[in-house]
């Protein structure tokens, strides 16, 4: 009984019942004509379902070459979607009806190859942003942390602590741009990996967010502010925060778009991680 219907990864997903055995009712699908490939859909510990679907990320061993990758895939049919940015030999792959194996059977069978690090289905689940307000109950008691402007504590913890070696954070998030709080200086080169849109996805190499985002400017602030000294800009009340260490360098890596939405492709964060 057809209960819903919508498109995942080119799947119509949609919920069916049967009085046969599982495995033998998608076997009996998959015969029918106009029907390509058929995928069960899994539901995880929150209930929430989840699709296969028809790709599945496969690392053969970074020193093969494309003709000896290529000559894995062609007798079994299967097709390279494209390749994982910043990821040596990294590939999404495409299952199509002539290797006659679902998508769970060919991910296992790449996996036991020696010519790959591993393998498994590129499941389609979309990162969702989330943020919660935190209140410092004992931030009173605390002046020592905090640097304000003007007579009263204009020293702070951080002016001794010794922390004038500067690390790299990437903030792998919505994006990030410079600040009073976070000047250009300590703000390195980054990369946007979905674009303005995440159904159109067009990497880019400006990580700025959009006009309404401030997930990644939160979480760069909470790691690196340095508190600015401008007399003006320091009453604002988005300024004047002071952080973990006012000394690290930030990477802004981006992988949701201007309007907050997740990237589309499940591999996109795996490319960001690695690119930093």
């Amino acid at each position: 009984m057809l209960q819903d219907d919508h498109v995942i990864d080119d799947f119509l997903a949609c919920s069916l019942s049967t009085s046969q055995g599982y495995e033998a009712f998608l076997d009996s699908l998959n015969t029918l004509p106009g029907i390509d490939l058929v995928e069960p859909y899994y539901r995880d510990d929150y209930d929430s379902a989840f699709l296969v679907g028809q790709q599945f990320c496969v690392a053969f061993q970074e020193d093969m070459t494309q003709a000896e990758i290529d000559a894995i895939n062609d007798p079994y049919g299967v097709i390279i979607d494209h390749p994982v940015a910043y990821m040596p030999n990294v590939f999404v792959m495409r299952n199509s009806k002539a290797t006659g194996m679902r998508m769970l059977e060919l991910a296992n069978m790449y996996y036991d190859l020696d010519a790959t690090r591993y393998s498994h289905p590129n499941f389609s689940v979309r990162p969702v942003l989330n943020s919660y307000n935190l209140y410092d109950y004992y931030s009173d008691y605390q002046p020592h942390t905090k640097k304000v402007i003007g007579s009263f504590n204009d020293v702070s913890v951080w002016d001794f602590a010794g922390l004038e070696s500067p690390i790299t954070v990437a903030v792998i998030d919505d994006g990030v741009t410079s600040h009073e709080d976070l000047p250009e200086a300590r703000l390195l080169e980054g990369y946007d990996f979905v674009g303005d849109s995440s159904s159109n996805i067009v990497p880019d190499p400006d990580p700025s967010p959009g006009a309404l985002r401030a997930h990644g400017m939160g979480c760069a602030g909470i790691i690196s502010a340095s508190h600015t000294t401008d007399p003006e800009a320091g009453q604002l009340s988005s300024s004047g925060m002071i952080s973990l260490d006012p000394n690290i360098l930030i990477m802004p890596v981006k992988i949701f778009d201007d309007s907050g939405y997740g990237t589309s492709r499940p591999e996109d964060p795996a490319s960001a991680i690695s690119y930093a």
